[in-house]
């Protein structure tokens, strides 16, 4: 009996040779980590903290500029989530981002664009009861 076309193709790839990947070192991974590593840690601290985290994991079915967080325990956060690429470079917000912090304000909800790690403090103090930072 013949091997289906399908078949054949996939016989030809379980033979190739893997591809060679650099390993990281102990160093870039300590100073490089995704925004989702880092979006785990918020929510893992919200929960301690007391606040109700919500995140819509299928972004694609939310509206464009929706923030990456919504907390909520006697007020509610909205928070944007930016990292730093792996050369360092920190990402802006995109217009509809800046849109949709536009529209918090205007409805007297808290905003923040939190760039990770460098913001890590603030998010402390702000999830931390009493500890809400005002815009300087």
């Amino acid at each position: 009996m013949p091997v289906p076309r399908q078949a054949q193709s996939w016989n030809g790839l379980a033979r190739r040779k893997p591809i060679a990947r650099k390993a990281w070192g102990e160093k870039e991974r300590v100073r490089y980590q995704s925004e989702l590593k880092w979006q785990a840690q918020i929510i893992e601290l919200a929960q301690v903290l007391g606040w109700w985290p919500f995140h819509l994991y299928y972004a694609q079915r939310s509206p464009a500029g929706w923030p990456d967080l919504v907390l909520f325990r006697e007020r509610v956060i909205f928070a944007e989530l930016k990292g730093r690429s792996k050369d360092g470079k920190a990402e802006n917000l995109k217009p509809l981002q800046v849109e949709m912090a536009h529209r918090c304000f205007t409805a007297g909800v808290e905003y923040y664009a939190w760039l990770l790690p460098d913001d890590f403090e603030e998010i402390k103090a702000v999830l931390s009861e009493g500890g809400k930072v005002k815009a300087t």
